[in-house]
């Protein structure tokens, strides 16, 4: 879409390669952002409802204190997704 776009909407068949291969690494990343973020929302969540006591933490600190800190999310993460 992005290279029938610039070639001929914008009359520049010159960049249209150099804008679509843009655009496709940009949505790849967004892609992966987003990938990271619901599996980020998934261990909070297991967390928040399933091991809040185990923490001594009602629900809504121990989303703030997983959110803040990223690297005990994924070692977190690590342990609940792992086989």
């Amino acid at each position: 879409m992005t290279y029938l776009f610039v070639a001929h909407t914008l009359d520049a068949p010159n960049y249209a390669l150099g804008a679509s291969l843009l655009a496709g690494g940009v949505t790849a990343l967004v892609g992966l952002f987003c990938v990271g973020l619901v599996k980020d929302v998934y261990v909070l969540i297991d967390i928040a409802l399933f091991d809040a006591d185990y923490y001594h933490l009602a629900p809504t600190h121990c989303i703030c204190v997983i959110a803040l800190t990223r690297m005990w999310v994924r070692d977190t993460e690590k342990k609940y997704l792992s086989p």
